[in-house]
């Protein structure tokens, strides 16, 4: 058993010295400033009973400093009053603004997917950014995915996001646990990618149509980040970017409730059902097993030295990443994470198995035949 522990714990070493690297050189990569003709923007926005935050939105978007854009909305049957603020926010837009609405057939086929793929004719822009409905964009995010667009002819630009700045030892622990996501899906995006969000996302209308968008996965309820990504690596594999800048950082809304969040994290992790590096998952989980059945019988001092080697580096990753989200408030609650995100990491190990989740109000499965 302890060599077994001793093993995992190395392995998990590796890997954050090597996230602590990569993120380091991703952050201190300079940008350079660009004169070439800069290419107009479809901002694709799928958006379900967003009331309580699309005004914020539009607020937001009517703020940036890109005059070649358009935004289309597109709705998914919201039953609150969300098409009614769109469309009182149309007289002071200084944007072109378009609203589309998801046929109500087939309604919980992974209504993401349908959503941009609805959208995607209707798109003027030869870039296609994506964010989501309960998001805040900075003012200079479209400048900033448009001008590193310009600059690296990427084929998918994986940018950052953060939930609302927010204090409390509750949502620090998100904040943390986000971060991490985060990170992760950064550092390995160029290599071995597997991880994004679709709020913060910008890829060529040229590469959705040569890989043929979603097709192929349209019957997997959620992601409609991955699984784009996964099929754009696999016919573009030198052109997957991070755009770690600041400027570039989307800001999404933290679950609310505990409900909320343990929804959320499964609907996030049915992902990795489908995912062709879904044996990650499995390590993963044992490294959390391993590592608290360390904690507990580590009574030889090799083991000692690894498990604070361990808690270091992962408090020296999130704290790089905290700073960059500009959290740093969170930094003081890494010890009581640590503590806790085993116990949560094999809870939710656990339950993926499940067979569906609840979102937006309704009830999905994992695949929709």
């Amino acid at each position: 058993m302890l060599w077994i522990c001793s093993l995992l714990l190395t392995s998990h070493i590796v890997l954050l010295a090597w996230l602590c690297y990569t993120w380091q050189r991703l952050v201190d990569t300079p940008l350079a400033s660009t004169c070439q003709s800069l290419p107009f923007v479809s901002v694709l926005i799928p958006v379900r009973n967003e009331a309580p935050h699309i005004t914020s939105l539009l607020l937001s978007l009517n703020q940036q400093s890109y005059a070649f854009f358009e935004v289309i909305l597109i709705n998914d049957a919201s039953t609150d009053a969300t098409v009614e603020l769109i469309e009182a926010f149309r007289a002071k837009a200084n944007f072109s603004l378009r609203l589309l609405h998801l046929p109500t057939t087939q309604a919980h086929v992974s209504p993401k997917k349908r959503a941009i793929t609805l959208a995607m004719p209707c798109a003027k822009g030869a870039l296609i950014m994506t964010t989501d409905g309960d998001c805040l964009v900075p003012p200079h995010w479209i400048s900033t995915v448009a001008s590193f667009y310009t600059q690296t002819k990427a084929s998918f630009i994986s940018s950052p996001v953060a939930f609302h700045p927010s204090r409390g030892f509750i949502n620090a622990l998100m904040h943390i646990e986000f971060a991490s996501l985060i990170g992760v899906g950064a550092c390995t995006l160029a290599t071995h990618p597997f991880l994004c969000n679709a709020a913060n996302m910008a890829y060529p209308k040229a590469v959705f149509e040569a890989v043929g968008g979603y097709a192929g996965n349209e019957h997997i309820a959620s992601g409609d980040d991955v699984f784009l990504l996964k099929k754009v690596a696999k016919a573009f594999p030198e052109g997957l970017y991070f755009l770690a800048d600041v400027q570039a950082q989307v800001c999404t809304q933290a679950p609310s409730s505990w409900m909320q969040f343990y929804q959320q994290r499964l609907r996030w992790a049915s992902k990795w059902r489908f995912d062709s590096k879904a044996w990650l998952a499995p390590l993963f989980w044992l490294m959390q097993l391993f590592g608290l059945l360390a904690w507990q019988y580590g009574r030889i001092d090799e083991l000692q030295v690894l498990l604070l080697t361990k808690v270091l580096l992962e408090a020296l990753y999130l704290g790089l990443v905290l700073r960059f989200q500009q959290r740093p408030w969170c930094i003081a609650y890494l010890p009581l994470a640590q503590m806790l995100y085993p116990l949560y990491a094999l809870f939710f190990g656990l339950v993926v198995h499940k067979k569906g989740y609840r979102w937006k109000n309704r009830e999905f499965s994992y695949t929709v035949i």
